[in-house]
């Protein structure tokens, strides 16, 4: 999925919800609740097999959290070739957000290439309540020395630019996140990889935004242990 269509899968899931808040289904709005929208833009746009909490292979199941899957993935027709994956989240209304984020950027980014070696496209969707979009993600802090913003080592909120996200020079709680997951699933670590926003969509009663989530070039490796 190039970042055209994926730019129109997160207008089109982002309608869907606001048309969910005008029948006055807004309660019901959950992260399960975004397979639906999801799972027909999907289903509308790649004729191949479509599949949900895909497993990834070796990532070994981790000691909290949910489980080593991603929520969706595209399957080409030779040979069920990985071409996409997506992870999909709802932001709640209470915080403590921030290692569920770096997870879910960091299984994405282990998802370099298909068992045939081509690259795969990957994609970050976050939706929510407009407020609880603004609070309880955007204005995510962490303490560095002080209350310091959350996202700006990660992912680029107010423009297209892409981020060059580093693990090997991390600082502070970013780089405690990182050593949590690597140690957690038992993996190691890129030394860097690329967040770019596809699309932010700002609604009345809705927000959503998708990043694209790249490998580096030459990618190379670290050991969580390190990151002391």
């Amino acid at each position: 999925m190039n970042e055209t269509k994926a730019a129109e899968l997160g207008r089109s899931v982002h309608h869907w919800l606001e048309f969910q808040v005008a029948c006055r289904q807004e309660m019901l709005l959950s992260e399960a609740y975004l397979a639906q929208p999801t799972g027909e833009f999907l289903r509308a746009q790649h004729t191949e097999e479509i599949k949900a909490e895909w497993t990834i292979p070796g990532l070994k199941t981790g000691k909290r959290g949910r489980p080593k899957q991603l929520d969706y993935v595209l399957l080409s027709r030779n040979k069920g070739r990985l071409t996409t994956a997506i992870e999909a989240k709802w932001v709640r209304s209470t915080q403590g957000e921030t290692q569920r984020v770096v997870d879910d950027l960091l299984r994405l980014e282990r998802i370099r290439s298909g068992v045939t070696g081509q690259s795969v496209d990957r994609y970050f969707l976050v939706a929510s309540r407009v407020d609880d979009f603004q609070s309880n993600f955007l204005d995510l802090q962490v303490q560095d020395q002080g209350l310091k913003p959350f996202l700006p080592p990660l992912l680029n909120v107010n423009n297209a630019t892409p981020k060059q996200v580093r693990i090997d020079t991390s600082t502070g709680p970013w780089r405690g996140f990182f050593k949590t997951f690597g140690e957690s699933y038992e993996v190691t670590l890129p030394k860097s990889f690329t967040s770019k926003l596809i699309v932010d969509v700002p609604g009345s009663a809705i927000r959503l935004a998708l990043w694209r989530v790249s490998s580096s070039q030459n990618r190379s490796q670290i050991h969580a242990s390190t990151l002391l």
